[in-house]
Formats: C-alpha cells, sequence, structure tokens
C-alpha cells in the first residue's frame, strides 16, 4: 500500500521531496474520470509563510508569470490552489536533478562534464530564459519578466537530456501583485548584475550576466564570486577580476572565453542583447551534445538520487488512505481569478511587507522549488489535513442489464411473443393524473459527505 494522502480537490497531495527556506515540494496526482491519472509537483509555502501576504502575493505572481511562459525549457505550472489558508502551485513533475546537485557530484567525482555537454545544457537553458523574457499578457502586451535568480539550482536537467528553468518565485515583471521596495535586493548574491546589487533599472541583460556566471562555473566547477558573506560577494560582482575559464581549466576550449566575457561586462550594453544571442553564440562557437549523450551523463552523475526519486514516485501512483476532508478548497485555473476570502485578505494586507532578500536576510528563496528534482532529506514533514469542496456531481441512472445467463452457461431464452389478439373497440381516453410534489423538493436533491448529489425519487 502507498503512502497516505491528502485530498485537494483533484489532485492528491503525496511525499515530500524537497525542500527550502520558503517552500516545500510534493509529488501529487491529478486525478480524473475513467481512470485519468497523472504524477505533477505540488509547491506550498511553509506554513508559518502561508499568513504572510507578501509571499503569498510572490506564490500567485510565480504561477501566473509562469503560466504565461510556454516552452519546453520552462517548467510548467498547470494550476493553482487555493485552501482557506494557503496557496499552492501544481507543476509538471520532472525526473531530474539541478544543475547545482549535478556539478557537485561532477566535482566530488574528479570527473568534470565534457564542454559539449555545459554547451547544450546552456544553450536550453538560455532558449528557455528568452521565452520567459519575452512573453505576453493576454492583451498581448510585453510582461518584461526578467528571472533575477538565474542559478545552477534552479536550472534543472532532466533525465531525458532536457534543460529546463524553474522558480520564477522572485521574478520581476508588470503588473505583479507583490512589487519590490526600494533598496531591496533579490537573488542570490553570487550571480547577480552589478545593476542588480546596486539596485538600479534591470532588464534581460541582468539575467544574461548570471548566465555568464553559471556558465563559467559549469565549465571549471568552481565558485567565480564566492565570499564570507552576501558583502564580500556582491564586492567581488562590482570589482573582482575575472579570469577567462580557459586559463582556470586547461580542458576548456578557448572558444568559451569571448563568449562568457561578453556576459560578464559590467555595463549592460556591452553584453549579448538578449539571452537569445548569448545561445546563438555558443552554437557558433563551439559544438554541444545530444540529448542523449546529456541524458547519459545525468544519469551517471545521479543515478542513486534518481532511483530514490523514482521509488518515491512509484510509491505515490500506488492507492494510498485519504485524509478525511475539513478545510475549504478552491481551485482556480487560468480562467478564474477568485481566491478565498483569507488569500484575499492577506494580500491585500501586503501594501508593507517584509523584505524577502536583502543584504543580512535569512530568507533565500530556495534553489529548484520550481521543478521537482531534488533529494529529500529525511522524513516528510507533517502536514495539516485540507480538504475538498462539496463536488457538484450528480449520479446517472444505470444503463439496461443485459440478459442474466443461465444455469447452463446460455443466455436464458427471451419469452415467445403472444398471439396475435383480435382487434378490440377504441377506449375512451383516460384522464391524466395530475402529480403533486411533496413539500420537501426544494431543492429537488440531497448531498452526501463526500459532496455527490443525489436527487430525490419522489421529486423527479
Amino acid at each position: 500500500m502507498g503512502t497516505a494522502s491528502l485530498a485537494l480537490g483533484r489532485y492528491a497531495l503525496r511525499e515530500e521531496i524537497a525542500k527550502g527556506g520558503m517552500a516545500t515540494v510534493h509529488l501529487g496526482r491529478m486525478q480524473g474520470p475513467g481512470g485519468f491519472a497523472r504524477t505533477v509537483a505540488i509547491k506550498r509555502l511553509h506554513p508559518h509563510l502561508a499568513k504572510e501576504p507578501e509571499f503569498v502575493s510572490m506564490l500567485l505572481d510565480e504561477a501566473r508569470l509562469t503560466g504565461r511562459v510556454r516552452h519546453p525549457n520552462v517548467v510548467s505550472v498547470l494550476d493553482v490552489m487555493c485552501t482557506d489558508d494557503e496557496v499552492l502551485l501544481v507543476m509538471d513533475y520532472v525526473h531530474g536533478e539541478s544543475l547545482s546537485k549535478l556539478m557537485g557530484a561532477a566535482k566530488r567525482s574528479g570527473e568534470p562534464p565534457a564542454p559539449e555537454i555545459v554547451a547544450a545544457i546552456m544553450v536550453g537553458a538560455l532558449h528557455g530564459l528568452h521565452a520567459a523574457h519575452t512573453a505576453v499578457s493576454e492583451q498581448g502586451e510585453p510582461l518584461g519578466i526578467v528571472h533575477r535568480d538565474f542559478t545552477p539550482q534552479n536550472i534543472m536537467v532532466g533525465a531525458d537530456g532536457v534543460p529546463r528553468v524553474v522558480d520564477f518565485g522572485v521574478a520581476r515583471a508588470r503588473g505583479r501583485l507583490q512589487s519590490t521596495v526600494d533598496g531591496q535586493v533579490k537573488g542570490k548574491p553570487a550571480y547577480m548584475a552589478p545593476e542588480q546589487v546596486t539596485a538600479g533599472p534591470i532588464d534581460a541583460r541582468t539575467d544574461v550576466f548570471a548566465a555568464g556566471v553559471v556558465l563559467w562555473e559549469a565549465l571549471t566547477l568552481r565558485r567565480l564570486f564566492s565570499g564570507d558573506n552576501e558583502a564580500a560577494s556582491m564586492y567581488k560582482v562590482l570589482h573582482g577580476h575575472v579570469d577567462p575559464p580557459s586559463r582556470v581549466v586547461s580542458w576548456v576550449p578557448a572558444a568559451f572565453d569571448k563568449i562568457v566575457q561578453r556576459a560578464l561586462r559590467r555595463d549592460p550594453a556591452e553584453r549579448f542583447p538578449s539571452a537569445k544571442h548569448m545561445a546563438d553564440a555558443i552554437e557558433a562557437a563551439v559544438p554541444f551534445a545530444s540529448p542523449s549523450k546529456v541524458q547519459a551523463w545525468v544519469e551517471h552523475c545521479a543515478a542513486s538520487a534518481l532511483a530514490v526519486r523514482a521509488e518515491k514516485v512509484a510509491s505515490a501512483e500506488t492507492p494510498a488512505e485519504t485524509a478525511p476532508a475539513q478545510a475549504r478548497t478552491t481551485i482556480i485555473n487560468n480562467n478564474s481569478e477568485s481566491t478565498p476570502s483569507a488569500v484575499n485578505a492577506a494580500v491585500s494586507r501586503g501594501s508593507k511587507a517584509k523584505t524577502v532578500l536583502g543584504f543580512g536576510s535569512a530568507v533565500l528563496a530556495a534553489g529548484a522549488l520550481g521543478a521537482v528534482a531534488m533529494n529529500a532529506a529525511g522524513s516528510p514533514e507533517r502536514m495539516p489535513q485540507l480538504a475538498v469542496s462539496p463536488l457538484k456531481a450528480m449520479r446517472f441512472p444505470q444503463m439496461a442489464v443485459p440478459p442474466a445467463a443461465s444455469s447452463s452457461g446460455g443466455v436464458e431464452a427471451l419469452p415467445k411473443p403472444l398471439s396475435r389478439a383480435k382487434p378490440q373497440p377504441p377506449r375512451a381516453p383516460v384522464k391524466a393524473k395530475v402529480r403533486v410534489k411533496p413539500d420537501n423538493c426544494d431543492p429537488p436533491f440531497v448531498v452526501d459527505a463526500r459532496g455527490v448529489r443525489t436527487f430525490k425519487r419522489e421529486c423527479l
């Protein structure tokens, strides 16, 4: 028997598979009629943050923005669920590992990734980043999305060899519910562009700088702007010297040097004008591996982690006991903007929200929490029970039953047709009786504990 699950509308929340400073990610099962089921990932704010308007707004913004980015190199948000107490994101489940963990495994084994592997991962991730930068609203207006946290932790490399950008939790865009306070810095200091560190104007080229840092580190398996604290890292971003990667490690082709150096220009005007331009430069300068070769590298570096996660997926796909229903749940799709009153109240209180990430902040956005391929340490934490709102369903009449089988195994013979009777004279018409419905037919149905609506026979 599988592990216990929690009913959330048409979803079942299962085992925790990732945890960070802001949220946890659980395996989930999307269920539908006819035995339809699909494994998904469900992102859930920590309980102490679920009542903070700023964090609720951030999660809603992440869902809305990611929902507008449609690209194979970006993890999709499928749905949003609002309960009386929290908001949850339903996302595609990606069986894979973050680039950060893959780099760590490669460094520990002393087997750095081949440059063409790095090139393939970066090209795919940059195309996904460009799709976010160029996303538009329902009215066709540019959203102006800037990821602001493009790091190895937020690049998920699937076991299928496809890299995907994840976690738009601190992304900047037009029309966000949650806005950045003056002087507030969001992102990981070691991957921030200079204009991000100084709280200046940012655009797509800000993420290009971060991509330059990621490319340098993936090639060398070293940290570029590491420091003893956040302030030290920021100082290096502003003033530190950057050696070309081919001078740091001998196996890196010199063709990467110009690409990295241009991406890391401190003046945004001197960088690649877009993530796509940087991807095109990599494609033109160096050969890159096929998805099958990237897949083989991922399986080599993360074999044990993928095996553990596969067991969790198998357990999640096994029928489990469902927690009893207690709280109201609302499911929001792209065509609905309604939220429970508690969530609306939390969002409306957010005009003066707390700083999320600052120079001395202890709360950092969790890497790769937008995807689901991180290892979970220890047993999953115990979750409060949620429940489903009453389903507006009705029972359908049963279909006609075929003739019953006889004891000999065959079908019982139908009765013989009656002999033709003699014609009778027409009878006088009978006046139809008027049927009066009982007083208890308003409403003409009852709703059971599961929320199923059943019509009363006497009211039909």
